[in-house]
């Protein structure tokens, strides 16, 4: 019980990590698309699954 405890605490610190890189790739996609709404849902959506995890578990 206490490894499950401190992975999910881990992951819980790891995501809260992740938030500001996945809300950087929104706006950037925000900024470059036409359809504005679903082309910011859909990079934020891909950056909190890919890259913004990514960065964010090799910076912390």
């Amino acid at each position: 019980m206490q490894k499950l405890r401190l992975r999910l605490h881990y992951y819980k610190v790891l995501q809260t990590f992740n938030l500001p890189f996945s809300l950087l790739a929104a706006l950037t996609g925000l900024a470059f698309q036409q359809h504005v709404a679903i082309r910011m849902i859909n990079a934020f959506s891909l950056s909190l699954l890919t890259g913004g995890f990514l960065i964010a578990l090799y910076l912390f």
